[in-house]
């Protein structure tokens, strides 16, 4: 098989992947493909087991194999490989440090970071800081369940690392759920005076929140409307991420 023939097959699995199942003749008139070649690309993806055509109506489908490969490529990939390319792409149209995060021992911990040349403070990949007072850490906790946040409250020590560190848990618990409410978490100097961050989810392919994206800079760059275009690149790096993971409404 030619490239020309090879790229033309994939264009028909990616259409049953995309668009559902599919009879061969509306397959040709959305791909302006003639029905000879549809039907030979279609034989062949059977034959490899990519496609099924359904008995009842004739009807195409991709198969359970091409979800189960995603799976496999996704599982052997890693979430901060999947992630890396787009953070890095994200670093770039913001120019400040971006960063990848998961709650792991109610510990906000850094899987990946990426930071201008410049950028004066300095975060360890692999970090673990106090999840109540990053935006990070409050936008993991404001996805927890009910029991498991009631329990982070309940064995969290409370310590005031700058004048805004929320300490009290009653003023957490307010916090968390306008965090909810509002989809984006703001970490405004609570442990560092020099970091202002701002954070929203990432979920998987079942909706799922299985970590944070965040932007961080100092307060000075990170307001006024540098702080509104961040929010807007960072919104769309996550949902980049979240259809990258499998969560098909991202997308």
């Amino acid at each position: 098989m030619s490239m020309a023939s090879s790229i033309k097959m994939f264009r028909v699995l990616e259409y049953l992947c995309q668009e559902g199942p599919a009879k061969a003749a509306t397959l040709s008139k959305a791909l302006d493909l003639n029905k000879s070649s549809i039907h030979r690309f279609l034989n062949t993806l059977i034959e490899m087991k990519y496609v099924i055509q359904e008995a009842d109506t004739g009807h195409y489908t991709a198969s359970l194999k091409i979800y189960q490969m995603g799976a496999q490529v996704k599982n052997r990939y890693g979430l901060s490989r999947i992630a890396a390319p787009i953070l890095r792409r994200l670093q770039v149209e913001v120019n400040d440090a971006v960063n990848l995060g998961v709650l792991q021992n109610n510990e906000m911990l850094t899987l990946e970071r990426f930071t201008p040349d410049d950028m004066s403070v300095k975060i360890e990949v692999k970090a673990k800081l106090p999840a109540y007072c990053t935006a990070l850490g409050k936008i993991l906790l404001a996805h927890l369940d009910e029991e498991s946040f009631e329990r982070y409250l309940a064995e969290t020590d409370f310590q005031a690392y700058t004048s805004r560190t929320i300490t009290n848990p009653k003023k957490l618990r307010e916090t968390i759920e306008q965090v909810r409410s509002e989809g984006i978490a703001i970490d405004d100097r609570e442990l560092d005076e020099n970091v202002r961050s701002i954070a929203m989810p990432v979920r998987n392919e079942n909706g799922i929140v299985v970590a944070g994206m965040s932007v961080t800079a100092s307060p000075t760059r990170l307001s006024g409307e540098r702080l509104e275009n961040a929010k807007k690149k960072l919104l769309a790096a996550s949902k980049e991420l979240c259809c990258a993971l499998g969560n098909v409404s991202s997308c």
